[in-house]
Protein backbone atom coordinates (compact mmCIF):
# COMPACT_ATOMS: atom_id res chain seq x y z
CA UNK A 1 0.00 0.00 0.00
CA UNK A 2 3.04 2.35 0.20
CA UNK A 3 2.56 3.27 -3.48
CA UNK A 4 -0.68 5.08 -2.63
CA UNK A 5 1.21 7.25 -0.12
CA UNK A 6 4.61 7.83 -1.72
CA UNK A 7 3.82 8.34 -5.39
CA UNK A 8 2.01 11.58 -4.64
CA UNK A 9 5.05 12.77 -2.60
CA UNK A 10 7.46 11.88 -5.37
CA UNK A 11 5.63 13.70 -8.15
CA UNK A 12 3.70 16.31 -6.15
CA UNK A 13 5.54 19.24 -7.76
CA UNK A 14 5.43 18.06 -11.37
CA UNK A 15 3.57 19.91 -14.10
CA UNK A 16 1.88 17.41 -16.41
CA UNK A 17 1.00 18.11 -20.02
CA UNK A 18 1.45 14.74 -21.73
CA UNK A 19 2.37 11.19 -20.86
CA UNK A 20 5.70 10.95 -19.06
CA UNK A 21 7.76 8.06 -17.70
CA UNK A 22 9.94 8.36 -14.59
CA UNK A 23 12.31 6.04 -12.75
CA UNK A 24 12.73 5.57 -9.01
CA UNK A 25 14.77 3.59 -6.54
CA UNK A 26 13.43 1.02 -4.04
CA UNK A 27 12.25 3.85 -1.76
CA UNK A 28 10.32 5.48 -4.62
CA UNK A 29 12.85 8.32 -4.83
CA UNK A 30 13.43 9.71 -8.31
CA UNK A 31 16.63 8.42 -9.94
CA UNK A 32 18.29 7.72 -13.28
CA UNK A 33 17.29 4.69 -15.33
CA UNK A 34 20.55 2.83 -14.64
CA UNK A 35 19.85 2.98 -10.89
CA UNK A 36 16.09 2.40 -11.16
CA UNK A 37 14.03 -0.28 -9.45
CA UNK A 38 10.63 0.98 -10.58
CA UNK A 39 9.29 2.65 -13.72
CA UNK A 40 6.36 5.03 -13.23
CA UNK A 41 4.16 6.41 -16.02
CA UNK A 42 1.80 9.38 -15.62
CA UNK A 43 -0.83 9.93 -18.33
CA UNK A 44 -3.35 12.83 -18.37
CA UNK A 45 -6.82 11.53 -19.29
CA UNK A 46 -9.59 14.12 -19.61
CA UNK A 47 -10.05 15.52 -16.09
CA UNK A 48 -7.89 12.92 -14.29
CA UNK A 49 -4.31 11.64 -14.28
CA UNK A 50 -3.64 7.95 -14.71
CA UNK A 51 -0.55 6.62 -12.86
CA UNK A 52 0.99 3.17 -13.29
CA UNK A 53 4.03 1.68 -11.56
CA UNK A 54 5.97 -1.32 -12.94
CA UNK A 55 9.21 -3.04 -12.12
CA UNK A 56 11.92 -3.17 -14.78
CA UNK A 57 10.55 -6.51 -16.03
CA UNK A 58 7.35 -4.70 -17.02
CA UNK A 59 5.33 -6.43 -14.29
CA UNK A 60 2.59 -4.09 -13.06
CA UNK A 61 2.79 -3.26 -9.35
CA UNK A 62 0.24 -0.49 -8.89
CA UNK A 63 -2.16 1.63 -10.91
CA UNK A 64 -4.66 4.37 -10.10
CA UNK A 65 -6.01 7.83 -10.89
CA UNK A 66 -5.68 11.31 -9.39
CA UNK A 67 -7.84 14.41 -9.82
CA UNK A 68 -5.09 17.08 -9.60
CA UNK A 69 -1.73 17.76 -11.25
CA UNK A 70 0.07 17.38 -7.92
CA UNK A 71 -1.22 13.82 -7.66
CA UNK A 72 -2.55 14.39 -4.15
CA UNK A 73 -6.28 13.78 -4.56
CA UNK A 74 -6.97 10.10 -5.13
CA UNK A 75 -10.00 9.32 -7.24
CA UNK A 76 -11.56 6.34 -8.98
CA UNK A 77 -10.21 2.79 -9.13
CA UNK A 78 -6.77 1.92 -7.64
CA UNK A 79 -5.21 -1.53 -7.88
CA UNK A 80 -2.19 -3.08 -6.17
CA UNK A 81 -0.42 -6.17 -7.59
CA UNK A 82 1.78 -8.70 -5.84
CA UNK A 83 3.74 -11.34 -7.80
CA UNK A 84 1.89 -9.97 -10.82
CA UNK A 85 -1.44 -10.89 -9.15
CA UNK A 86 -4.07 -8.35 -8.14
CA UNK A 87 -4.32 -8.30 -4.32
CA UNK A 88 -6.38 -5.22 -3.48
CA UNK A 89 -8.66 -2.99 -5.46
CA UNK A 90 -9.83 0.32 -4.01
CA UNK A 91 -12.37 2.85 -5.23
CA UNK A 92 -11.67 6.33 -3.86
CA UNK A 93 -13.75 9.48 -3.91
CA UNK A 94 -12.53 12.89 -2.74
CA UNK A 95 -9.25 11.73 -1.23
CA UNK A 96 -10.41 8.73 0.82
CA UNK A 97 -13.57 10.39 2.11
CA UNK A 98 -15.63 7.67 0.48
CA UNK A 99 -14.39 4.44 -1.03
CA UNK A 100 -14.26 0.67 -0.94
CA UNK A 101 -11.49 -1.93 -1.03
CA UNK A 102 -11.65 -5.39 -2.53
CA UNK A 103 -8.97 -7.83 -1.33
CA UNK A 104 -8.02 -10.78 -3.52
CA UNK A 105 -6.49 -14.19 -2.89
CA UNK A 106 -3.58 -15.64 -4.88
CA UNK A 107 -5.96 -16.71 -7.63
CA UNK A 108 -7.22 -13.16 -8.08
CA UNK A 109 -10.59 -13.96 -6.49
CA UNK A 110 -12.26 -11.48 -4.15
CA UNK A 111 -11.98 -12.69 -0.56
CA UNK A 112 -13.02 -9.60 1.45
CA UNK A 113 -14.58 -6.15 1.04
CA UNK A 114 -14.13 -3.02 3.14
CA UNK A 115 -16.06 0.25 2.88
CA UNK A 116 -14.71 3.72 3.72
CA UNK A 117 -17.07 6.57 4.63
CA UNK A 118 -15.76 10.08 5.37
CA UNK A 119 -12.22 8.85 5.94
CA UNK A 120 -13.20 6.42 8.71
CA UNK A 121 -11.94 2.89 8.19
CA UNK A 122 -15.12 1.09 9.21
CA UNK A 123 -17.59 -1.27 7.63
CA UNK A 124 -21.01 0.06 8.66
CA UNK A 125 -22.68 -3.17 7.53
CA UNK A 126 -21.95 -6.85 7.99
CA UNK A 127 -21.66 -7.85 4.32
CA UNK A 128 -18.19 -9.41 4.69
CA UNK A 129 -19.27 -11.83 7.41
CA UNK A 130 -22.27 -13.22 5.55
CA UNK A 131 -22.07 -16.39 3.50
CA UNK A 132 -24.33 -15.64 0.59
CA UNK A 133 -25.04 -16.93 -2.90
CA UNK A 134 -26.84 -15.22 -5.75
CA UNK A 135 -29.11 -16.32 -8.53
CA UNK A 136 -27.99 -14.09 -11.39
CA UNK A 137 -29.86 -13.38 -14.61
CA UNK A 138 -29.16 -12.00 -18.05
CA UNK A 139 -31.75 -11.20 -20.68
CA UNK A 140 -31.71 -12.96 -24.02
CA UNK A 141 -33.89 -12.99 -27.11
CA UNK A 142 -36.96 -15.21 -27.04
CA UNK A 143 -36.67 -18.31 -29.25
CA UNK A 144 -38.94 -18.71 -32.21
CA UNK A 145 -42.01 -20.79 -31.59
CA UNK A 146 -40.79 -23.70 -33.70
CA UNK A 147 -37.96 -24.19 -31.18
CA UNK A 148 -40.41 -24.75 -28.32
CA UNK A 149 -42.33 -27.93 -27.63
CA UNK A 150 -46.12 -27.87 -27.28
CA UNK A 151 -45.69 -28.55 -23.56
CA UNK A 152 -43.40 -25.50 -23.18
CA UNK A 153 -45.83 -23.27 -25.09
CA UNK A 154 -48.86 -24.48 -23.12
CA UNK A 155 -47.06 -23.88 -19.81
CA UNK A 156 -45.79 -20.41 -20.69
CA UNK A 157 -42.10 -21.37 -20.89
CA UNK A 158 -40.88 -18.59 -23.16
CA UNK A 159 -37.26 -18.71 -21.88
CA UNK A 160 -36.57 -15.00 -22.23
CA UNK A 161 -33.81 -15.03 -19.56
CA UNK A 162 -30.77 -17.13 -18.72
CA UNK A 163 -29.69 -17.87 -15.12
CA UNK A 164 -26.62 -18.97 -13.18
CA UNK A 165 -25.25 -18.95 -9.61
CA UNK A 166 -22.60 -16.56 -8.27
CA UNK A 167 -20.92 -16.00 -4.93
CA UNK A 168 -21.52 -12.81 -2.93
CA UNK A 169 -18.78 -11.00 -4.88
CA UNK A 170 -20.44 -11.74 -8.22
CA UNK A 171 -18.11 -14.55 -9.39
CA UNK A 172 -19.94 -17.26 -11.31
CA UNK A 173 -19.82 -20.69 -9.70
CA UNK A 174 -22.53 -22.27 -11.90
CA UNK A 175 -22.57 -21.21 -15.59
CA UNK A 176 -25.32 -18.96 -16.92
CA UNK A 177 -27.03 -21.58 -19.05
CA UNK A 178 -30.27 -22.43 -17.24
CA UNK A 179 -33.80 -21.26 -18.03
CA UNK A 180 -34.80 -21.17 -14.36
CA UNK A 181 -33.13 -21.65 -10.96
CA UNK A 182 -35.17 -22.09 -7.77
CA UNK A 183 -34.07 -22.31 -4.14
CA UNK A 184 -35.66 -25.28 -2.39
CA UNK A 185 -35.80 -25.42 1.42
CA UNK A 186 -36.68 -28.84 2.86
CA UNK A 187 -38.44 -29.54 6.15
CA UNK A 188 -35.00 -30.29 7.64
CA UNK A 189 -34.08 -26.65 6.81
CA UNK A 190 -31.47 -27.91 4.36
CA UNK A 191 -31.52 -25.95 1.12
CA UNK A 192 -30.39 -26.52 -2.43
CA UNK A 193 -30.95 -25.12 -5.91
CA UNK A 194 -32.87 -26.78 -8.73
CA UNK A 195 -31.66 -25.55 -12.15
CA UNK A 196 -33.83 -26.38 -15.15
CA UNK A 197 -32.97 -26.39 -18.84
CA UNK A 198 -34.10 -28.77 -21.52
CA UNK A 199 -31.80 -31.80 -21.45
CA UNK A 200 -29.44 -30.67 -18.65
CA UNK A 201 -31.54 -30.02 -15.52
CA UNK A 202 -29.54 -30.33 -12.30
CA UNK A 203 -29.57 -29.90 -8.51
CA UNK A 204 -26.80 -27.90 -6.77
CA UNK A 205 -25.92 -27.39 -3.11
CA UNK A 206 -25.41 -23.92 -1.60
CA UNK A 207 -21.75 -23.97 -2.60
CA UNK A 208 -22.68 -24.54 -6.25
CA UNK A 209 -21.52 -28.16 -6.24
CA UNK A 210 -23.71 -30.55 -8.28
CA UNK A 211 -25.83 -33.03 -6.31
CA UNK A 212 -27.54 -34.38 -9.42
CA UNK A 213 -26.89 -33.96 -13.15
CA UNK A 214 -29.51 -35.32 -15.54
CA UNK A 215 -30.80 -35.21 -19.10
CA UNK A 216 -34.28 -34.27 -17.84
CA UNK A 217 -36.05 -31.22 -19.25
CA UNK A 218 -37.38 -30.22 -15.83
CA UNK A 219 -37.13 -31.19 -12.14
CA UNK A 220 -39.58 -29.96 -9.49
CA UNK A 221 -39.79 -30.65 -5.77
CA UNK A 222 -43.10 -31.72 -4.19
CA UNK A 223 -43.13 -30.02 -0.78
CA UNK A 224 -46.11 -32.00 0.50
CA UNK A 225 -44.94 -35.36 -0.80
CA UNK A 226 -41.15 -35.33 -0.28
CA UNK A 227 -40.40 -36.43 -3.83
CA UNK A 228 -39.01 -34.91 -7.01
CA UNK A 229 -41.05 -34.94 -10.21
CA UNK A 230 -38.93 -35.34 -13.34
CA UNK A 231 -40.09 -34.43 -16.86
CA UNK A 232 -38.74 -35.39 -20.26
CA UNK A 233 -40.73 -33.78 -23.09
CA UNK A 234 -44.36 -34.45 -21.99
CA UNK A 235 -43.67 -37.54 -19.87
CA UNK A 236 -43.16 -37.65 -16.10
CA UNK A 237 -41.64 -39.83 -13.40
CA UNK A 238 -40.68 -39.65 -9.71
CA UNK A 239 -37.40 -39.50 -7.77
CA UNK A 240 -36.97 -40.01 -4.04
CA UNK A 241 -35.04 -37.68 -1.73
CA UNK A 242 -31.77 -39.46 -2.57
CA UNK A 243 -32.51 -38.83 -6.30
CA UNK A 244 -33.15 -42.52 -6.98
CA UNK A 245 -35.90 -43.37 -9.50
CA UNK A 246 -39.22 -44.29 -7.88
CA UNK A 247 -41.17 -44.25 -11.14
CA UNK A 248 -39.54 -44.17 -14.59
CA UNK A 249 -40.14 -41.10 -16.75
CA UNK A 250 -42.77 -42.59 -19.05
CA UNK A 251 -46.17 -41.35 -17.80
CA UNK A 252 -48.30 -38.51 -19.13
CA UNK A 253 -48.53 -37.30 -15.54
CA UNK A 254 -48.09 -38.37 -11.93
CA UNK A 255 -50.39 -37.28 -9.15
CA UNK A 256 -50.93 -37.98 -5.48
CA UNK A 257 -53.64 -38.75 -3.01
CA UNK A 258 -53.78 -35.64 -0.75
CA UNK A 259 -52.36 -37.45 2.29
CA UNK A 260 -49.39 -39.01 0.46
CA UNK A 261 -46.17 -38.55 2.49
CA UNK A 262 -43.66 -40.60 0.54
CA UNK A 263 -44.55 -44.06 1.82
CA UNK A 264 -46.99 -46.68 0.52
CA UNK A 265 -46.31 -45.62 -3.05
CA UNK A 266 -48.57 -48.19 -4.70
CA UNK A 267 -51.72 -46.99 -2.94
CA UNK A 268 -51.25 -43.23 -2.86
CA UNK A 269 -49.53 -42.38 -6.15
CA UNK A 270 -51.43 -42.61 -9.42
CA UNK A 271 -50.24 -42.22 -12.99
CA UNK A 272 -51.81 -41.33 -16.31
CA UNK A 273 -51.07 -43.52 -19.33
CA UNK A 274 -52.05 -42.80 -22.92
CA UNK A 275 -54.08 -45.16 -25.07
CA UNK A 276 -54.85 -43.62 -28.46
CA UNK A 277 -57.11 -40.62 -27.76
CA UNK A 278 -57.98 -41.84 -24.25
CA UNK A 279 -56.03 -41.88 -20.99
CA UNK A 280 -55.95 -44.46 -18.22
CA UNK A 281 -55.63 -43.49 -14.56
CA UNK A 282 -53.64 -46.33 -12.98
CA UNK A 283 -51.84 -47.21 -9.77
CA UNK A 284 -48.08 -47.60 -9.77
CA UNK A 285 -48.47 -51.22 -10.88
CA UNK A 286 -50.26 -49.83 -13.95
CA UNK A 287 -53.57 -51.42 -12.91
CA UNK A 288 -56.44 -49.44 -14.46
CA UNK A 289 -58.66 -47.39 -12.15
CA UNK A 290 -60.51 -45.08 -14.53
CA UNK A 291 -60.58 -44.13 -18.21
CA UNK A 292 -60.56 -40.50 -19.35
CA UNK A 293 -61.93 -40.43 -22.87
CA UNK A 294 -61.57 -38.23 -25.95
CA UNK A 295 -59.01 -35.71 -24.75
CA UNK A 296 -56.95 -35.89 -27.93
CA UNK A 297 -53.33 -36.63 -28.63
CA UNK A 298 -52.17 -33.05 -29.08
CA UNK A 299 -53.84 -31.49 -26.05
CA UNK A 300 -51.95 -30.75 -22.85
CA UNK A 301 -53.64 -31.24 -19.51
CA UNK A 302 -53.22 -31.55 -15.76
CA UNK A 303 -55.24 -33.13 -12.97
CA UNK A 304 -55.24 -33.51 -9.19
CA UNK A 305 -56.94 -35.31 -6.34
CA UNK A 306 -59.54 -33.41 -4.37
CA UNK A 307 -62.47 -34.25 -2.12
CA UNK A 308 -66.04 -33.27 -1.34
CA UNK A 309 -67.88 -33.80 1.95
CA UNK A 310 -71.43 -35.10 1.82
CA UNK A 311 -73.57 -37.71 3.58
CA UNK A 312 -71.14 -37.45 6.51
CA UNK A 313 -68.24 -38.82 4.45
CA UNK A 314 -65.40 -37.53 2.31
CA UNK A 315 -65.76 -38.38 -1.38
CA UNK A 316 -62.49 -38.48 -3.35
CA UNK A 317 -62.53 -37.27 -6.92
CA UNK A 318 -60.15 -36.35 -9.73
CA UNK A 319 -60.26 -32.83 -11.16
CA UNK A 320 -59.08 -32.80 -14.79
CA UNK A 321 -57.74 -29.68 -16.50
CA UNK A 322 -57.27 -29.72 -20.27
CA UNK A 323 -54.94 -27.17 -21.84
CA UNK A 324 -55.65 -27.07 -25.54
CA UNK A 325 -53.35 -25.15 -27.91
CA UNK A 326 -55.58 -23.58 -30.55
CA UNK A 327 -53.33 -21.00 -32.22
CA UNK A 328 -50.62 -21.50 -34.79
CA UNK A 329 -48.40 -18.48 -34.16
CA UNK A 330 -47.04 -16.59 -31.17
CA UNK A 331 -47.09 -17.40 -27.48
CA UNK A 332 -50.16 -15.41 -26.44
CA UNK A 333 -52.63 -16.70 -23.87
CA UNK A 334 -55.24 -16.62 -26.63
CA UNK A 335 -53.48 -19.68 -28.07
CA UNK A 336 -54.51 -21.76 -25.04
CA UNK A 337 -58.02 -22.85 -24.02
CA UNK A 338 -58.64 -24.35 -20.57
CA UNK A 339 -61.44 -26.85 -20.01
CA UNK A 340 -62.30 -28.61 -16.76
CA UNK A 341 -63.99 -31.85 -15.77
CA UNK A 342 -64.41 -33.76 -12.48
CA UNK A 343 -64.71 -37.53 -11.99
CA UNK A 344 -64.78 -39.97 -9.06
CA UNK A 345 -63.43 -43.48 -9.31
CA UNK A 346 -66.87 -44.96 -8.48
CA UNK A 347 -68.53 -42.81 -11.21
CA UNK A 348 -70.90 -41.05 -8.76
CA UNK A 349 -69.28 -37.78 -9.88
CA UNK A 350 -69.03 -37.54 -13.66
CA UNK A 351 -68.78 -33.95 -14.91
CA UNK A 352 -67.46 -33.83 -18.49
CA UNK A 353 -64.56 -31.50 -19.33
CA UNK A 354 -66.56 -28.87 -21.21
CA UNK A 355 -66.53 -26.10 -18.57
CA UNK A 356 -64.29 -23.07 -18.16
CA UNK A 357 -64.57 -23.29 -14.36
CA UNK A 358 -66.03 -25.73 -11.84
CA UNK A 359 -66.40 -25.23 -8.09
CA UNK A 360 -67.50 -28.53 -6.59
CA UNK A 361 -68.90 -27.99 -3.08
CA UNK A 362 -72.15 -29.91 -2.62
CA UNK A 363 -73.99 -33.14 -3.36
CA UNK A 364 -77.56 -31.88 -2.94
CA UNK A 365 -77.08 -28.20 -3.77
CA UNK A 366 -76.15 -26.79 -7.20
CA UNK A 367 -72.43 -26.34 -7.88
CA UNK A 368 -71.07 -23.23 -9.58
CA UNK A 369 -69.60 -23.57 -13.08
CA UNK A 370 -68.69 -21.35 -16.03
CA UNK A 371 -69.45 -22.03 -19.67
CA UNK A 372 -69.33 -19.74 -22.71
CA UNK A 373 -68.12 -16.94 -20.40
CA UNK A 374 -71.28 -17.08 -18.27
CA UNK A 375 -71.89 -18.57 -14.82
CA UNK A 376 -74.53 -21.12 -13.93
CA UNK A 377 -74.98 -24.16 -11.68
CA UNK A 378 -74.71 -27.92 -12.30
CA UNK A 379 -75.18 -31.25 -10.50
CA UNK A 380 -72.61 -34.02 -10.01
CA UNK A 381 -73.22 -35.36 -13.52
CA UNK A 382 -72.67 -32.00 -15.21
CA UNK A 383 -76.41 -31.42 -15.87
CA UNK A 384 -77.50 -27.78 -15.83
CA UNK A 385 -79.59 -26.92 -12.73
CA UNK A 386 -79.59 -23.12 -13.08
CA UNK A 387 -78.93 -21.69 -16.59
CA UNK A 388 -75.59 -20.13 -17.59
CA UNK A 389 -76.59 -16.48 -17.79
CA UNK A 390 -74.81 -14.63 -14.96
CA UNK A 391 -71.78 -12.33 -15.21
CA UNK A 392 -70.54 -13.33 -11.75
CA UNK A 393 -71.67 -15.79 -9.10
CA UNK A 394 -70.81 -17.25 -5.69
CA UNK A 395 -71.00 -20.80 -4.35
CA UNK A 396 -74.20 -21.81 -2.58
CA UNK A 397 -74.15 -21.35 1.18
CA UNK A 398 -74.95 -24.70 2.83
CA UNK A 399 -76.71 -23.06 5.78
CA UNK A 400 -78.95 -20.55 3.95
CA UNK A 401 -79.09 -22.63 0.73
CA UNK A 402 -78.73 -19.41 -1.28
CA UNK A 403 -76.14 -17.87 -3.59
CA UNK A 404 -75.32 -14.37 -4.88
CA UNK A 405 -75.35 -13.72 -8.65
CA UNK A 406 -74.70 -10.65 -10.78
CA UNK A 407 -76.52 -9.79 -14.00
CA UNK A 408 -75.95 -6.48 -15.77
CA UNK A 409 -74.05 -5.09 -12.78
CA UNK A 410 -76.88 -5.87 -10.38
CA UNK A 411 -76.37 -8.37 -7.55
CA UNK A 412 -79.29 -10.47 -6.32
CA UNK A 413 -79.76 -13.52 -4.12
CA UNK A 414 -81.22 -16.78 -5.53
CA UNK A 415 -82.42 -20.07 -4.05
CA UNK A 416 -81.39 -23.55 -5.22
CA UNK A 417 -84.01 -23.45 -8.01
CA UNK A 418 -82.63 -20.15 -9.36
CA UNK A 419 -85.57 -18.05 -8.09
CA UNK A 420 -84.59 -14.46 -7.21
CA UNK A 421 -85.28 -13.66 -3.54
CA UNK A 422 -86.45 -10.22 -2.35
CA UNK A 423 -83.68 -8.20 -0.64
CA UNK A 424 -83.66 -8.08 3.16
CA UNK A 425 -84.43 -4.76 4.78
CA UNK A 426 -81.41 -4.36 7.02
CA UNK A 427 -78.56 -1.94 7.53
CA UNK A 428 -75.81 -4.51 6.86
CA UNK A 429 -73.98 -4.00 3.56
CA UNK A 430 -75.13 -6.28 0.74
CA UNK A 431 -72.75 -8.36 -1.36
CA UNK A 432 -70.75 -6.23 -3.73
CA UNK A 433 -70.87 -3.11 -1.55
CA UNK A 434 -67.89 -1.66 0.30
CA UNK A 435 -67.98 -0.90 3.99
CA UNK A 436 -66.20 2.27 5.07
CA UNK A 437 -63.66 1.59 7.82
CA UNK A 438 -61.84 3.77 10.32
CA UNK A 439 -58.18 3.35 11.37
CA UNK A 440 -59.37 1.41 14.41
CA UNK A 441 -60.84 -1.26 12.12
CA UNK A 442 -57.53 -2.33 10.59
CA UNK A 443 -54.12 -3.42 11.81
CA UNK A 444 -52.37 -2.17 8.69
CA UNK A 445 -50.22 0.94 8.83
CA UNK A 446 -50.53 3.41 5.95
CA UNK A 447 -47.44 5.19 4.65
CA UNK A 448 -47.50 8.61 2.98
CA UNK A 449 -45.09 8.53 0.04
CA UNK A 450 -44.61 12.30 0.24
CA UNK A 451 -42.84 11.91 3.60
CA UNK A 452 -39.28 10.70 4.20
CA UNK A 453 -38.79 7.35 5.89
CA UNK A 454 -35.59 6.77 7.81
CA UNK A 455 -34.07 3.31 8.19
CA UNK A 456 -31.38 2.70 10.77
CA UNK A 457 -28.68 0.17 9.94
CA UNK A 458 -26.70 -1.71 12.62
CA UNK A 459 -24.51 1.42 12.88
CA UNK A 460 -26.84 3.99 14.38
CA UNK A 461 -25.52 7.06 12.54
CA UNK A 462 -25.78 5.51 9.06
CA UNK A 463 -29.12 6.63 7.66
CA UNK A 464 -31.20 5.91 4.58
CA UNK A 465 -33.89 8.27 3.32
CA UNK A 466 -36.51 7.34 0.73
CA UNK A 467 -38.86 9.97 -0.64
CA UNK A 468 -40.66 10.40 -3.98
CA UNK A 469 -38.49 7.87 -5.81
CA UNK A 470 -35.20 9.27 -4.46
CA UNK A 471 -32.81 7.21 -2.32
CA UNK A 472 -30.35 9.15 -0.17
CA UNK A 473 -27.66 7.86 2.18
CA UNK A 474 -26.15 9.88 5.04
CA UNK A 475 -23.28 9.14 7.39
CA UNK A 476 -23.08 11.39 10.48
CA UNK A 477 -25.71 13.61 8.82
CA UNK A 478 -23.48 14.26 5.77
CA UNK A 479 -24.94 13.26 2.39
CA UNK A 480 -22.70 10.67 0.71
CA UNK A 481 -24.98 9.50 -2.07
CA UNK A 482 -28.26 10.19 -3.85
CA UNK A 483 -29.99 8.13 -6.54
CA UNK A 484 -33.34 8.15 -8.38
CA UNK A 485 -34.94 4.72 -8.04
CA UNK A 486 -38.30 3.10 -8.62
CA UNK A 487 -38.13 1.17 -5.34
CA UNK A 488 -35.58 0.25 -2.71
CA UNK A 489 -35.19 -2.44 -0.08
CA UNK A 490 -32.40 -2.49 2.50
CA UNK A 491 -31.14 -6.06 2.97
CA UNK A 492 -30.21 -6.07 6.67
CA UNK A 493 -28.79 -9.61 6.50
CA UNK A 494 -26.17 -8.68 3.92
CA UNK A 495 -26.00 -4.96 4.61
CA UNK A 496 -26.69 -3.87 1.03
CA UNK A 497 -29.39 -2.17 -1.00
CA UNK A 498 -31.70 -4.04 -3.39
CA UNK A 499 -33.02 -1.39 -5.78
CA UNK A 500 -35.20 -1.34 -8.86
CA UNK A 501 -34.18 1.44 -11.22
CA UNK A 502 -36.62 3.55 -13.20
CA UNK A 503 -35.97 1.42 -16.30
CA UNK A 504 -37.06 -1.69 -14.35
CA UNK A 505 -33.61 -3.25 -13.89
CA UNK A 506 -32.63 -4.56 -10.46
CA UNK A 507 -29.23 -4.02 -8.81
CA UNK A 508 -27.46 -4.53 -5.52
CA UNK A 509 -25.70 -1.40 -4.28
CA UNK A 510 -23.04 -1.03 -1.60
CA UNK A 511 -23.27 1.60 1.19
CA UNK A 512 -21.95 4.21 -1.24
CA UNK A 513 -24.85 3.55 -3.65
CA UNK A 514 -22.44 2.02 -6.18
CA UNK A 515 -22.98 -1.34 -7.97
CA UNK A 516 -21.75 -4.12 -5.72
CA UNK A 517 -20.01 -6.08 -8.49
CA UNK A 518 -17.30 -5.16 -10.95
CA UNK A 519 -19.47 -6.45 -13.77
CA UNK A 520 -23.21 -6.29 -14.39
CA UNK A 521 -25.99 -8.82 -14.50
CA UNK A 522 -29.49 -7.80 -15.53
CA UNK A 523 -30.57 -8.82 -12.04
CA UNK A 524 -29.30 -10.75 -9.02
CA UNK A 525 -31.08 -12.22 -5.98
CA UNK A 526 -29.41 -13.14 -2.69
CA UNK A 527 -30.45 -16.31 -0.88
Amino acid sequence: MKFLILIALLFGSLTLAAQKTYFSDANLQKTKQKNAVYQITVTPQDSIFYVACENLNKQKLWQGTFKDKKLTIKHGLHMLFENNQKTVETTYKDNLKNGEERFFDNNGEIKEMQFYIKGTNITPVNFNTQKAILVVKKNKNKPTKDKLTKYEIANGMDFENVYGLANKYGKLIVPMQYDRIDLITLESNKSHFIANKRGISAIFDLAGQPLLKTDYDEISYNYYHDTYKARKDTLFGLLDMQYKVLLPVKYRSVYFSPDFKGDDLGKKVFVLMQRNNNYMICNTKEQELMEVKNIGKEQMFDFQWNSIMYDGAEKKYVAITIKEITGTEGLNNSDIVLRFGIFSLDNTINIPYVFQEISLKHQKLPNKAKKDNKYGYIDLKGNTIIPFKYDFATDFDAETQTAEVSLKNKWVKINKKGVVLPPKKESEPQFGEFKEVTPDDTKYELFNNSMSNTIKTPVSDYQVYQSNGVLQVKYKDILIGSLAVQSCYFDEKNGIFNVTMNDGKRFYLNPLLKPLFLFEYDSASFW
